[in-house]
């Protein structure tokens, strides 16, 4: 039997070595627990927990990019319909888009506000649907045509000479 005076190095080694691989963190300080100096925790990851967080950053990583290609993608797709829409696209193309932006224009508050709505639309995407750009060019077009001029009233045919009023009532038939 192990006299309780004397310590046994391999008996106490071993519960502090298992303490401190379930505990995650080593202890310094003074090992007698007669001293009251405060024992400092470091942290200390193993190589499963360091293995683990570096397998989480590459799921991370690859879901970020993920999610960036599918944006891109969508936001492609988007491009290609309004190209092929027969109204809106095609050799039309630049007059909707000048068209859209013209009515942004129109109604932001400034400059500022104006290009602060452009930057949104790049960042979340909603300036290349096909449906945006319409509902825009479509504003843009009933806009232009509350503003537009009436056309100039053009006679009919030369002025007849004035006629008396027999004349107009009668048209010039009968006796005179």
């Amino acid at each position: 039997m192990p006299d309780p005076e004397t310590p046994n190095t391999q008996s106490s080694q071993a519960p502090a070595a298992s303490a401190e691989a379930l505990s995650g963190s080593v202890t310094t300080g003074p090992a007698s627990p007669s001293t009251a100096a405060p024992v400092v925790e470091t942290p200390v990851l193993s190589p499963p927990v360091d293995l683990h967080i570096a397998e989480l950053s590459r799921q991370a990583e690859e879901l970020a990019q993920h999610q960036r290609s599918v944006f891109d993608r969508t936001r492609e797709e988007w491009r290609e319909q309004f190209k092929k829409d027969p109204e809106l696209g095609g050799n039309r193309q630049q007059t909707t888009i000048n068209a859209a932006l013209g009515f942004m224009r129109h109604y932001a508050s400034n400059e500022s506000h104006f290009n602060r709505l452009i930057e949104a639309g790049e960042v979340t995407g909603w300036n290349d649907h096909p449906d945006f750009i319409r509902l825009m060019a479509n504003a843009a077009q009933g806009l232009a045509s509350l503003y537009r001029e009436p056309a100039p009233v053009v006679p009919m045919s030369p002025a007849a000479p004035p006629q008396d009023r027999y004349t107009r009532r009668y048209g010039g038939t009968g006796p005179r």
